[in-house]
């Protein structure tokens, strides 16, 4: 339900640069590149999430709270990318 409210509302777009930078997430966690494997995928999501949750290396939660419905696809898409990849090791 996360995935679909954050398509169908995708009201994290307060500027143009938000409004770019979350496009650009959405389409990221929806049309993943053909024939990524797991891990990678699962390392291209950490460098998301980074950018999210720790921009400019300062930790700050402002990006994330500017869209909670981005940021929890995002880290609902790792955790099951992490799921399938290893198991229940993650």
């Amino acid at each position: 339900w996360i995935f679909h409210h954050f398509v169908e509302r995708m009201d994290c777009k307060y500027d143009k640069v938000d409004a770019d930078f979350w496009e650009g997430v959405a389409t990221f966690l929806f049309n993943p590149p053909v024939g990524q494997d797991l891990l990678t995928r699962a390392n291209a999501i950490a460098r998301l999430l980074q950018d999210v949750f720790v921009p400019f290396g300062v930790v700050d939660p402002v990006a994330a709270l500017g869209c909670p419905l981005g940021a929890s696809a995002a880290l609902t898409e790792l955790a099951r990318v992490c799921v399938d990849a290893v198991g229940a090791a993650c």
